[in-house]
């Protein structure tokens, strides 16, 4: 369990993750969960038609003690200096045509994640092709991004995300009762 400590992963959720990889005979990841590779090829060949692109991220949060860390929403607020992220551009026809294509994607996260250990930096994708600009994105890629990353942290901690509800449920309920004292 250890072997996960620095990763921030749950050592339960990462010893059934090795134990998956093993049985399906693939190597054991360290820094990311072994990919369960069913339900992605099922929404890809139900969506696949209405796709074009997959937009693959590997995300790194930097502390403000410069460490790799994988934070919970508290400690993303108090301890993040900086948010990395890595985006690959994957085309759905060629995604359809590699069988390994999900667990690769997953083995260079896992690389990239053990290079950012050590360096703090993300290596650089390869270059997208052009059938997407950047520039088309850039409107509505990076507040999604922005979102998703300050939200993300509610996923890893079920106390985060009781924090959270118990936020957006206590607030209104506070408002509606202090509204008379407001006038």
């Amino acid at each position: 369990s250890s072997e996960f400590e620095s990763s921030g992963i749950n050592a339960e959720y990462g010893e059934k993750s090795q134990a998956y990889a093993r049985s399906m005979g693939y190597p054991e990841l360290t820094k990311v969960l072994t990919p369960r590779v069913t339900g992605t090829n099922l929404f890809i060949e139900e969506l696949g038609d209405h796709l074009e692109k997959i937009f693959d991220l590997t995300i790194a949060y930097e502390s403000v003690d410069g460490k790799m860390v994988r934070p919970d929403t508290i400690e993303f607020l108090d301890s993040v200096k900086t948010v990395h992220i890595q985006c690959t551009q994957r085309e759905v026809t060629k995604v359809g045509e590699e069988k390994g294509w999900l667990y690769d994607s997953f083995l260079d996260k896992e690389k990239a994640l053990v290079e950012f250990e050590k360096t703090l930096q993300l290596s650089e994708p390869p270059p997208p092709s052009h059938i997407y600009s950047w520039s088309a994105f850039s409107e509505t890629l990076i507040p999604v991004l922005y979102t998703s990353l300050l939200c993300s942290p509610l996923v890893f901690s079920s106390r985060a995300r009781k924090l959270w509800l118990q936020t957006f449920l206590v607030i209104p309920v506070l408002q509606l009762l202090a509204k008379p004292f407001w006038k």
